[in-house]
């Protein structure tokens, strides 16, 4: 009987058959293979499923890769099917366009061996670019933290990998889906997740972050406007967080109520912890929303439902 692995590398993909590869390759590479490959594909069009069952023959033998494909649905959508399936004791997600480190999944073995407990949520490590510049400032001197600890009282903007205990995020799980919506960003898991636990620090890079011009972060704009109800939502778990800052809960508060109003959400403040930030974001968040439609409409035209 196969040794049960520690790890579960997740890669969410949309029509990113030529990155993917490179993913593909760093865990050819790795220095250890105490891992399984679990690749949730989002509806692609492209060689996806032709070229993942061409890698699945090179890396017999080597380690296991688990093809799951679905209709459309966002990448939300992709991290609960992927969670649905795990059962390794930690999940990472490594994105289509970024690959992991050649040493990545033995150092967070070795450093789970000797740190990890149940008393943790997971690990914080931190991404670098392919010029091996780190991305954000190290973590600070500290044996663990809260997620949201880290960006409100350490000022750590970093963007960061989270590698999570399996049945931490299985327990919160699934993030809401809405009908249309393509984008509620999976940090709405880990910030559930945050609630609870700490997670340890281990400063040091593990992936290496490729951004792409038709990444996520670069249509936000189209996001925000098309996805309403999604952004609502984490941003009302932003403001509820217990180590948020008072500008940390009144930057939210002015998107949530520019969300709202995207959604047509009559009885915005019965769900909110913070009311009297949303109400005095009130006049900030409609200039917002003014904005966003303005922005829209000159990138993409009018919207349609």
């Amino acid at each position: 009987m196969a040794e049960k692995k520690l790890i579960t590398v997740f890669t969410p993909t949309y029509n990113r058959c030529e990155l993917l590869c490179n993913c593909f390759n760093s865990l050819m590479r790795q220095t250890s293979h105490n891992f399984i490959w679990i690749i949730v594909d989002d509806g692609s069009t492209d060689d996806t499923a032709e070229n993942v069952r061409k890698w699945t023959e090179i890396a017999r033998g080597v380690f296991d890769i688990k093809y799951i494909s679905k209709s459309r649905g966002g990448l939300h959508t992709a991290y609960n099917t992927a969670l649905e399936t795990a059962d390794t004791e930690l999940f990472v997600c490594v994105d289509d366009d970024d690959f992991l480190i050649d040493s990545a999944i033995e150092k967070i073995a070795v450093f789970w061996q000797e740190h990890g407990s149940d008393n943790v949520a997971g690990i914080v490590a931190l991404n670098r670019t392919p010029e091996k510049k780190i991305l954000g400032n190290p973590l600070p001197e500290l044996s663990m933290a809260h997620i949201t600890e880290l960006r409100c009282k350490y000022k750590c903007k970093n963007d960061l990998k989270m590698i999570y205990r399996t049945s931490v995020l299985a327990d919160e799980a699934p993030i809401p889906v809405y009908d249309g919506e393509l984008y509620l960003n999976p940090y709405y898991l880990f910030l559930k997740a945050d609630k609870k636990l700490p997670m340890l620090l281990m400063n040091v890079p593990v992936c290496v972050v490729n951004y792409q011009p038709d990444g996520l972060s670069t249509y936000i704009i189209r996001q925000y406007r098309e996805s309403p109800n999604s952004f609502a939502e984490l941003r009302l778990m932003m403001m509820s967080m217990p180590y948020a800052s008072f500008s940390f809960i009144m930057r939210n508060a002015v998107h949530y109520v520019s969300s709202v109003i995207f959604a047509h959400r009559k009885k915005i403040l019965i769900p909110v912890k913070h009311k009297a930030a949303v109400i005095a974001a009130a006049i900030p968040g409609v200039a917002l929303n003014i904005l966003i439609r303005i922005i829209y409409r000159k990138k993409y035209g009018k919207f349609k439902k």
